[in-house]
């Protein structure tokens, strides 16, 4: 996933972050972008905190909240997750709302129900099949 993600100015974020196995990578390989990984269960969310101490990441700020409410920043260039299709169901309404059109938007192994994929990466692996590309629509192309 990481090397969808192209290099730049602007905020990238991870959603639902758990043990913020992608957001600590993304804060080490993009150091010139500000990182925000939202986590609402407290245990991996204190997890992640932990780990920000052991393996400081200056550009990693790390959130307890719902991201269902939680506001993004404006600068917003890439959000990536990995949700089951129900959560990106009631994630799409959001991301369509708070992200400007064209925003990367990268979702691990599941699509997002109503959006028609960029790219879908096919992968070796059975955890993680594939991986969904796609740009947040223009608001008169959304379904």
């Amino acid at each position: 996933m990481l090397s969808l993600i192209p290099d730049g100015k602007g905020t990238l974020c991870e959603l639902g972050a758990g043990w913020g196995t992608l957001a600590m990578p993304m804060a080490k390989r993009f150091k010139s972008s500000q990182v925000i990984a939202i986590e609402l269960s407290p245990v991996p969310w204190l997890f992640m905190k932990l780990r920000q101490i052991l393996f400081a990441r200056p550009n990693l700020e790390i959130i307890r909240a719902n991201f269902l409410t939680h506001p993004l920043p404006n600068d917003v260039r890439v959000v990536v997750f990995y949700m089951h299709p129900q959560m990106l169901t009631k994630a799409r309404p959001v991301l369509e709302r708070a992200l400007s059109p064209g925003t990367l938007v990268i979702s691990n192994v599941f699509e997002i129900p109503g959006w028609e994929p960029e790219a879908v990466h096919k992968l070796e692996d059975s955890f993680c099949p594939q991986v969904y590309v796609y740009h947040v629509p223009e608001q008169e192309n959304l379904p």
